[in-house]
């Protein structure tokens, strides 16, 4: 085998080759071998018999720029450091003290798998923990198919690697990050580079200045990727990747629906000779239900910005008509404005961390109660069919349980649901 086929040092060969190697073994594999040879050879002669055919018989142009002096060279030293690595932890029977705790967060980014990899290998250097941490926000549920997959397959190689996989909920991912950080003694966080846009007025500060911010001990390693850009997860993708249009109307016609209701709250309080001024406080009602029912902050903005247009059409002198003549009219309005948008977005934040607290403790019940079924089953067949039950609940996805040398499956309805679902398969 070759070196770049090495999983570790894939993102690093691909940074000097500007190749990527989709044939790769895990480095369980080779770390596990009872005998490696190193077989080198000298980047000059490896040239010259690629020339002379007596490595590929006919090479392309993409080959001979692979086997450029320099990246033979580089990938040599890579070889090398490799063995030297294996020898000095395996051969010599030295053992590293466990002082190193090494975080990476996972994520659905494209970038994602070479912060992994180079977790990883700083983990093996210094002999330390590696631990691979989910934050979980209330916006997972709403990613898409193709996220949710890349999700996937960077936890799949994260564990390959001896990761401890471990998730959290929370809306802000660096403070739920930091929070963990103190609490497992974590030494190092490897991070891809995040870019940050810049606005009118400030910068928002990127993810590694908050987590600095938030723990200002700890060492950060920011890893760069050239061969990715910017990255935005989707949500509500459709099969050809856009949004959901029926969402964008179901949420348009809640913001609609609550202008409505509030204007016609104040219709009936302007025929009882109530002033404008207390007219306009039923308008600030009119955000809770956007920020609650709709899945997006841009519809707690439109809602604001309608208040004031409907206030200013329906209520201001003149009416039905959007001039304005007083200017005490136009400070109203850009209190309507500011007080209308603050209620939305602290009652949307509020909204998402009791669903968050909700899915928590369901998760804590379903996890207690199952303990609780194994505790009390008897036999194997009970504790499949608790754990098949069980497991449905906590991943709302049909679960079957094979059972080595069994193949005949039989169905179990849920006393709760009253649905079948696949559970022990059992028989000879």
């Amino acid at each position: 085998m070759n070196v770049q086929h090495i999983e570790s040092l894939n993102d690093m060969v691909a940074s000097i080759t500007g190749v990527i190697v989709r044939e790769r073994i895990a480095d369980e594999v080779f770390d596990g071998a009872d005998q490696v040879e190193l077989v080198d050879i000298e980047p000059d002669d490896l040239i010259m018999r690629l020339r002379e055919g007596k490595i590929y018989a006919r090479p392309t142009a993409a080959l001979e720029s692979f086997f450029v002096r320099d990246n033979l060279t580089a990938l040599r030293e890579v070889a090398l450091r490799r063995m030297a690595d294996r020898v000095s932890r395996r051969e010599s029977g030295r053992q590293v003290p466990i002082e190193e705790h090494i975080l990476i967060c996972l994520s659905s980014s494209p970038s994602n798998p070479k912060v992994i990899r180079t977790a990883a290998r700083m983990a093996a250097a210094f002999g330390g923990t590696f631990t691979a941490l989910f934050v979980e926000t209330p916006d997972f549920p709403q990613l898409s198919a193709s996220d949710q997959r890349r999700l996937e397959a960077n936890t799949k190689l994260a564990r390959s690697f001896g990761a401890n996989i471990v998730t959290v909920y929370g809306e802000d991912v660096a403070w739920q990050i930091a929070e963990y950080v103190k609490q497992a003694r974590i030494s190092k966080v490897v991070l891809g580079r995040s870019t940050t846009k810049r606005g009118f007025f400030f910068v928002k500060p990127t993810f590694s200045e908050r987590l600095t911010e938030l723990v200002p001990q700890l060492d950060i390693y920011i890893i760069p990727d050239k061969m990715v850009g910017s990255y935005v997860p989707r949500t509500h993708a459709k099969p050809g990747g856009g949004v959901e249009p029926w969402r964008n109307l179901r949420d348009l016609g809640i913001v609609v629906a609550s202008l409505g209701v509030c204007t016609l709250v104040g219709l009936i309080c302007l025929t009882w000779q109530i002033e404008t001024e207390n007219i306009v406080l039923i308008y600030i009602l009119a955000a809770l239900a956007p920020a609650m029912l709709t899945t997006g902050w841009r519809y707690s903005l439109l809602v604001s910005v309608g208040s004031v247009l409907v206030v200013n059409f329906f209520f201001s002198e003149p009416r039905y008509t959007f001039v304005v003549f007083d200017p005490g009219d136009l400070v109203t309005f850009a209190m309507l404005f500011l007080v209308s948008l603050i209620t939305g977005f602290l009652t949307r934040k509020v909204h998402r961390q009791a669903e968050l607290a909700s899915r928590k403790a369901y998760r804590t019940e379903v996890l207690l109660e199952t303990s609780s079924l194994l505790q009390q089953a008897e036999g194997k067949r009970e504790i499949y069919q608790a754990l098949s039950r069980q497991l449905e609940r906590l991943l709302d996805k049909p679960i079957v349980v094979y059972d080595g040398e069994v193949f005949q499956p039989e169905f179990y309805a849920h006393e709760e649901t009253g649905t079948r679902s696949d559970g022990v398969c059992d028989g000879r």
